[in-house]
């Protein structure tokens, strides 16, 4: 295999720091105008990273045991577009080209934060401290199953899903899968 991970090698283009000069770091992106959809603090969106919807279910961090790990999916021959390092793929999650939204870390001041929302009548999932909620993200509570980091015996972990017959969504590396962030066009 080579690694992708942390693609060494010359040719290959970091786009998940991308420390290029001309480039806009799509992670930690703190433009102004950008939206976010990873921490997605707008009050009237809907959080698909860690979809904290009551109703929803959650392709992040789904362990259940039937699912498809698409995280983080290890597997030889597929392709990483999570922190694809290729140097002719495009990485819509850490997207960093110029043009692009920030999706992942939107530091608007009048939005909402969803990921860690602090907010007193917000239900947190990623971090649910609340007494009576569930917590998803870390998921302490005795009876609970824990979504995360799912150490249930009969579960399989979505997150870092390291079964081998897994497909995973959100890093695809198959050659010829749909990742949950597809592959947008650079500019």
């Amino acid at each position: 295999m080579r690694l992708r991970y942390l693609n060494q090698h010359g040719a290959m283009r970091m786009r998940y720091l991308n420390l290029h000069g001309a480039m806009r770091m799509r992670y930690l992106n703190l433009h102004g105008a950008m939206r976010m959809r990873y921490l997605n603090l707008h009050g009237a969106m809907r959080m698909r990273y860690l979809n904290l919807h009551g109703a929803m279910r959650m392709r992040y961090l789904n362990l259940h045991g039937a699912m498809r790990m698409r995280y983080l999916n290890l597997h030889g021959a597929m392709r990483m577009r999570y922190l694809n390092l290729h140097g002719a793929m495009r990485m819509r999650y850490l997207n960093l080209h110029g043009a692009m939204r920030m999706r992942y870390l939107n530091l608007h001041g009048a939005m909402r934060m969803r990921y860690l929302n602090l907010h007193g009548a917000m239900r947190m999932r990623y971090l649910n401290l609340h007494g009576a909620m569930r917590m998803r993200y870390l998921n302490l509570h005795g009876a609970m199953r824990m979504r995360y980091l799912n150490l249930h015996g009969a579960m399989r972990m979505r997150y870092l899903n390291l079964h081998g017959a897994m497909r995973m969504r959100y890093l695809n590396l198959r050659c010829n899968e749909n990742a949950i962030f597809e592959s947008i066009r650079v500019q």
